[in-house]
Protein backbone atom coordinates (compact mmCIF):
# COMPACT_ATOMS: atom_id res chain seq x y z
CA UNK A 1 0.00 0.00 0.00
CA UNK A 2 2.75 2.50 0.98
CA UNK A 3 4.13 1.93 -2.89
CA UNK A 4 0.76 2.34 -4.03
CA UNK A 5 0.57 5.72 -2.00
CA UNK A 6 3.89 7.44 -3.35
CA UNK A 7 2.74 7.07 -6.87
CA UNK A 8 -0.35 8.42 -6.33
CA UNK A 9 -0.58 12.28 -7.33
CA UNK A 10 0.34 14.60 -5.26
CA UNK A 11 2.62 17.48 -4.39
CA UNK A 12 3.02 16.77 -0.48
CA UNK A 13 2.87 12.98 1.10
CA UNK A 14 -0.02 13.98 2.52
CA UNK A 15 -1.91 15.28 -0.80
CA UNK A 16 -0.80 11.79 -1.55
CA UNK A 17 -2.68 10.02 0.93
CA UNK A 18 -6.00 11.86 0.91
CA UNK A 19 -5.87 11.47 -2.99
CA UNK A 20 -5.36 7.78 -2.58
CA UNK A 21 -7.74 7.14 0.35
CA UNK A 22 -10.47 8.95 -2.49
CA UNK A 23 -9.38 7.25 -5.24
CA UNK A 24 -9.07 4.00 -3.61
CA UNK A 25 -12.08 4.72 -0.95
CA UNK A 26 -10.24 3.48 1.69
CA UNK A 27 -11.12 5.15 5.44
CA UNK A 28 -7.76 7.49 6.38
CA UNK A 29 -8.43 5.95 9.46
CA UNK A 30 -6.73 2.56 7.76
CA UNK A 31 -3.76 4.91 6.82
CA UNK A 32 -3.71 6.65 10.31
CA UNK A 33 -2.97 2.39 11.51
CA UNK A 34 -0.32 2.11 9.13
CA UNK A 35 1.00 5.18 9.65
CA UNK A 36 1.49 4.52 13.75
CA UNK A 37 2.90 1.23 12.92
CA UNK A 38 5.44 2.17 10.56
CA UNK A 39 8.22 4.63 12.23
CA UNK A 40 9.61 5.59 8.63
CA UNK A 41 6.32 6.41 7.02
CA UNK A 42 5.72 8.59 10.47
CA UNK A 43 9.06 10.42 9.86
CA UNK A 44 8.78 11.06 6.33
CA UNK A 45 4.85 12.53 6.75
CA UNK A 46 6.14 14.25 9.92
CA UNK A 47 9.29 16.14 7.87
CA UNK A 48 7.12 16.19 4.72
CA UNK A 49 4.17 17.92 6.65
CA UNK A 50 6.71 20.23 8.76
CA UNK A 51 8.67 20.99 5.31
CA UNK A 52 5.16 22.07 2.97
CA UNK A 53 4.04 24.11 6.56
CA UNK A 54 1.22 22.00 7.30
CA UNK A 55 2.33 22.28 10.71
CA UNK A 56 2.97 26.21 10.91
CA UNK A 57 4.53 26.43 14.34
CA UNK A 58 8.21 27.64 13.92
CA UNK A 59 9.09 26.67 17.34
CA UNK A 60 8.17 22.45 16.23
CA UNK A 61 10.65 23.46 12.93
CA UNK A 62 13.54 24.37 15.53
CA UNK A 63 12.93 21.25 18.08
CA UNK A 64 11.80 19.03 15.26
CA UNK A 65 14.19 16.44 15.96
CA UNK A 66 13.61 16.30 19.28
CA UNK A 67 10.18 16.49 19.46
CA UNK A 68 9.75 13.29 16.94
CA UNK A 69 12.36 11.35 19.28
CA UNK A 70 9.44 11.10 22.22
CA UNK A 71 6.77 10.75 19.55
Amino acid sequence: MINEIYKTQGDSLLEKILNYCSKEDIDIQEIGELVQQNKTLKRKLWFDCVENNTIRDPKLKEKIHVLFDKW
